[in-house]
């Protein structure tokens, strides 16, 4: 399946929050390969209606077969997984000869197994602050086998504690205070890029976000503490809007390579900094 017709799928998923559509869109990703070498999802079934929730998905990446855990009823784990196969479409050239790797918002581990698949011993931090993603995470990594450094926080612009609110999976973000439209609503603990040594960043060789609108509080502060080199994917929540922050920023911070692809109101970002 070409990026613009899993794009238009994606923003048709958001748009429809009904399980019967999240499995029909799951059908579709796994009866169609991605120009992503190797990238292939294979459904458990013969018909998406007898999916159960949760269950386990067989992905192949990078020749390497992955087992994932997630829930086809949730719009969330759904929608991450378009989400992710595009991601990896854009980034497949970049994600070699990885030794130092973090994920700020890792959901339920796709893009952290990728990474690992395709990097065999990459040391990885992850951070994810949903409790029901992060235990999903937890045992993603461990039934194939792989290690990463998860911690269960959320990346902002501050350490200490926050509100956090949620209506899918995929969607849970950082508020100021809680208010009568919040669901879901929790504390969860808050780091920013001062949590990490600096010579956390300067080993760094990608970093992966997705932090559903808190990329614009720490983007800056993050690349000015990443090293020459180091590769930069991040989704960027409503970035019509933010278009001229984000053209600020990176004139702020010189690059070798800058990418984008718009999916719905979103963008997805990639960089390497020179």
């Amino acid at each position: 399946m070409g990026l613009l017709r899993a794009a238009r799928q994606l923003t048709r998923l958001y748009r429809i929050p009904a399980n019967k559509e999240s499995r029909r869109l799951m059908w579709s990703l796994a009866q169609r390969r991605y120009r992503y070498p190797g990238a292939r999802l294979c459904l458990p079934c013969s018909r998406p209606a007898t999916l159960t929730s949760p269950c386990d998905v067989e992905l192949m990446i990078g020749g390497r077969l992955i087992r994932l855990t997630f829930d086809p009823s949730d719009q969330g784990d759904v929608a991450s997984l378009f989400e992710n196969f595009i991601e990896l479409e854009i980034a497949e050239h970049f994600l070699k000869s990885i030794k130092h790797a973090v994920c700020f918002g890792a959901h339920i581990g796709t893009f952290v197994l990728a990474l690992l698949a395709r990097n065999p011993g990459c040391q990885i931090v992850a951070l994810e602050p949903n409790p029901r993603n992060f235990q999903l995470l937890q045992q993603n990594l461990a039934q194939n086998g792989f290690q990463a450094n998860l911690l269960p926080y959320a990346f902002g612009a501050f350490c200490g504690e926050s509100w956090f609110t949620c209506d899918v999976s995929n969607d849970g973000h950082l508020i100021t205070s809680p208010d009568a439209k919040a669901t879901n609503l929790m504390r969860v603990e808050t780091v920013n890029v001062d949590f990490f040594a600096q010579e956390f960043f300067r080993n760094l060789e990608f970093v992966e976000m997705d932090i559903e609108g808190a990329e614009w509080l720490v983007l800056p502060h993050l690349l000015d503490r990443l090293s020459s080199g180091c590769r930069v994917f991040f989704e960027a929540h409503n970035i019509a809007s933010h278009q001229r922050q984000l053209d600020a920023i990176l004139s702020s911070r010189r690059t070798t390579f800058c990418q984008e692809k718009r999916v719905g109101p979103h963008g997805l970002v990639f960089l390497v900094l020179s």
